[in-house]
């Protein structure tokens, strides 16, 4: 930048004006005669490649030749930094430039903009859907032939769920894909294909999914090989000998091209001692070559350039996702993924403190998307922060993720590597839990970075088998198929040992302990393996033959973040906002119709996305009955009509309720209500963050065969449910209204379910709303 302050000086001046490049060390001061137009012109687009493009908008400004070496070079717009930028009417121009000469981050920022309709000019109201789709289609096939080194990834963007509603943008797009592979053969567009019809379940697809696996197989392609693979061998559970050995021998070939599944899988089976015909050292020196090839994530090294984050603030918000996962039933391997993802971004892209809670559930998404069936929306993401980021900064940052790591989203974790471990010993489920736990426990901490994910999961192991008190710590089968012996993996045993227990634990500004992973593991799912004694120090030291020394942590030690420094810190934490909540933004006043107690509720169109048919529509939808309360009208009777003597229903009314971008049907009973008995029930039957879903009807909320249509809403809407006693306004005001109902920071194991706190400011708008009530039970 100084560089070019000094430059625009020059900006009106002459071609032949001097910008010096080189003063002498000694002697008299004088102007040198070698100037940087002297340089050859090679030498100065060097100097221009990879600028920021602000900063190459600047250097173009400071004198025509410098705008015309950047415009006709075209080698500086293909690797033009657009980091923190986005499309807009100010800079698409320059974006399209980018594009058209192969940039991949413009060309990935581009096709999520016509995806989803976010920031394009002169398109506010969605009319030109297929347009954007053609548009976004041909970007995401440029950015695959482009990423020729990471497997198919734009589907991830466009898989459904799509919209119920009409067109859907998304739609579009995986229609001209197929348009597309009629004319082109391209392995990893009919990748990305196979895996979108797979997911929507399509009649027939089974056929065309074949035909397109088998074209982008000939055409070399090794993720089209193994899922192949897959599909002959990995479901056919009464294989033959020979055709067992023939499966492995295929997999070996499919492995050696470097696809990374292909490879696990292969691992797997080596150590299950299925060598496919080799003999064992061979197989061993696969494992170990795989071991040997896994890197440190060295995430503890950002903290000393980037001083904004702390290693505390890494780890609340580490402690968080896990709670997410946990909430969203998301496998333990696309935590990991999602963790790894995210510093290898930070390593890459500087980030600030108030964007960190959006990378972090952003890299979550992504990885939902990519390895598993059920995945976070873009909906739920934004919700998740308690819609601190708007659905723009959500879908903004998912094409800050993929374009800066160019689409490589998978990498080995130390939950892969133990996988492996737990193989080569046949260690029981829970040795196995225990390692994994273990492994968890590790993403937390940054400073544990600096081990490689190998490394991690054979000290978990190690360390597993000390709690256990196995008698071989390391076997030499482990030796031989890993090439690491125990002594090389004692410092890294006693790391995690120190770290992970006997550190003390870690509370936030609130004084509550953050110890989400241990709350994970205590499940009987995973055999509560959380629950084990963990041994002393001394004692690990003496297992792993090594001298004890004097043991400076406390295990009761509590690491406090003191001040708001450690808080992951978001723009709704850096000054106390006063939530309200304008009439507009709620239902009009429900009209009863004639003939019956019910009542028609026709939503506001205002509910309805402004980008109603664009890639948006597909990511609101959480599931049918959220998709059936926001997008059609429903019938609710405005009080229960069964018999208030075999009703614990009775006596309520219904109402609708507008709040913090969400809608609630809030149901409220008076005090004064003829069924109080039984109301109470039933209402009190259903608390806070209560784990009990499983009977939908527990409570009695109606003894006949199919109750009233409040009844059965009621009924199917229990999961989502959370219950408060209204009081008095001033009893509400007690405490923090932001604190309360902000479930991105709630440090309770329930902080992450749906609104399982109210605020008080919603409690008097629904007391303004539908009056004053002794309970009020609502549903988001």
């Amino acid at each position: 930048m100084k560089v070019i302050r000094s430059l625009s000086s020059l900006q009106k001046g002459s071609e032949s004006a001097f910008i010096p490049i080189h003063v002498t060390a000694t002697g008299p001061r004088t102007r040198s005669r070698v100037t940087i137009w002297n340089l050859p012109e090679e030498i100065l687009i060097l100097l221009l490649k990879e600028l920021h493009i602000k900063e190459l908008l600047n250097m173009r400004a400071v004198h025509p030749y410098f705008r015309n070496l950047i415009d006709n070079s075209l080698s500086i717009w293909s690797v033009v930094n657009f980091q923190d930028s986005w499309p807009s009417a100010n800079n698409i121009k320059h974006f399209e430039n980018a594009a058209s000469q192969c940039n991949v981050e413009a060309l990935v920022k581009l096709a999520l903009a016509h995806l989803y309709n976010e920031g394009l000019p002169g398109d506010k109201e969605n009319k030109q859907i297929t347009h954007n789709g053609f548009v976004a289609a041909e970007m995401f096939c440029k950015v695959e032939r482009l990423c020729s080194g990471s497997d198919p990834f734009c589907w991830l963007f466009i898989r459904p769920p799509w919209s119920l509603n009409g067109a859907c943008c998304k739609e579009c797009v995986f229609t001209y894909l197929r348009i597309y592979l009629r004319k082109v053969v391209d392995p990893k567009i009919q990748i990305c294909v196979v895996k979108t019809i797979m997911l929507l379940g399509e009649e027939g697809g089974q056929q065309e999914t074949m035909s397109l696996l088998e074209e982008a197989k000939e055409q070399g392609s090794a993720a089209a090989s193994f899922m192949l693979w897959e599909k002959k061998y990995i479901n056919n559970q009464n294989l033959e000998p020979s055709e067992e050995l023939e499966s492995i021998r295929e997999l070996r070939d499919i492995a050696s091209s470097g696809n990374l599944n292909a490879q696990l899988t292969l691992c797997h089976y080596y150590a299950s001692s299925k060598f496919g015909g080799l003999h064992q050292t061979q197989a061993a020196a696969f494992i170990r070559d795989f071991v040997h090839s896994s890197k440190s994530s060295s995430i503890q090294k950002i903290f000393r350039c980037n001083h904004e984050l702390t290693p505390n603030m890494r780890y609340i918000l580490v402690d968080w996702l896990v709670e997410v996962a946990e909430m969203k039933e998301l496998s333990s391997q696309t935590l990991h993924a999602s963790i790894a993802l995210m510093d290898r971004y930070l390593k890459i892209h500087p980030t600030s403190r108030g964007i960190l809670q959006l990378l972090g559930v952003v890299s979550m998404l992504v990885c939902s998307r990519y390895l598993g069936k059920d995945i976070i929306t873009i909906r739920e993401a934004a919700w998740l922060t308690d819609n601190t980021y708007k659905y723009e900064d959500v879908v903004k940052m998912m094409g800050e993720i993929v374009a800066t790591l160019k689409g490589s989203i998978r990498r080995p974790t130390s939950l892969d590597f133990a996988a492996i471990f737990c193989l080569l010993d046949e260690v029981d489920s829970v040795s196995h839990n225990l390692v994994n736990y273990i492994c968890e426990l590790c993403l937390l901490h940054s400073e544990l970075g600096q081990y490689s994910a190998a490394e991690m999961a054979a000290s978990a192991f190690i360390l597993s088998r000390i709690i256990l008190k196995s008698d071989l710590l390391w076997p030499e089968k482990m030796v031989l198929f890993t090439g690491v012996c125990l002594r090389d993996l004692s410092a890294c045993v006693i790391h995690i040992h120190r770290k992970c227990f006997f550190e003390g634990v870690v509370i936030d500004h609130r004084d509550v302990v953050l110890q989400a992973v241990k709350l994970r593991y205590s499940n009987e799912n995973f055999d509560k393996v959380s629950d084990r004694t963990i041994p002393h120090y001394g004692d690990v030291c003496s297992r792993l033959g090594m001298a004890s020394q004097q043991q400076i942590s406390d295990p009761n030690h509590r690491r406090k973040c003191k001040n708001t420094k450690d808080l992951i810190m978001s723009p709704s934490r850096k000054k106390a906002i006063k939530r309200s909540i304008s009439e507009k933004d709620f239902f009009g006043v429900p009209t009863t119709s004639n003939g019956n107690n019910s009542t028609q509720i026709q939503l506001s169109p205002s509910l309805l996305n402004e980008s109603v048919l664009s890639g948006y529509e597909g990511d609101e939808e959480d599931s049918v009955i959220d998709n059936d309360l926001e997008h059609k009208p429903m019938d609710v009777p405005s009080t229960c009509s069964c018999d208030p003597a075999d009703c614990g229903v009775g006596g309520m009314t219904a109402a609708p309720v507008r709040y913090q971008g969400r809608s609630y049907i809030v149901f409220t009973r008076s005090a004064t209500s003829s069924s109080t008995t039984a109301a109470s029930s039933h209402v009190d039957s259903l608390p806070n963050g209560s784990s009990d879903n499983s009977n939908a009807r527990q409570g009695s909320p109606c003894s006949q065969p199919d109750g009233c249509n409040l009844c059965h809403l009621l009924d199917i809407r229990s999961q989502a449910r959370t219950v408060y006693d209204s009081g008095t306004e001033e009893d509400s005001d007690v405490e923090d209204d932001n604190a309360k109902f902000n479930p991105a920071f709630m440090r309770t194991r329930s902080r992450v379910r749906p609104h399982c706190v109210v605020g008080s400011s919603f409690k008097r708008k629904c007391k303004t709303q539908i009056g004053s009530a002794s309970k009020t039970f609502v549903i988001p």
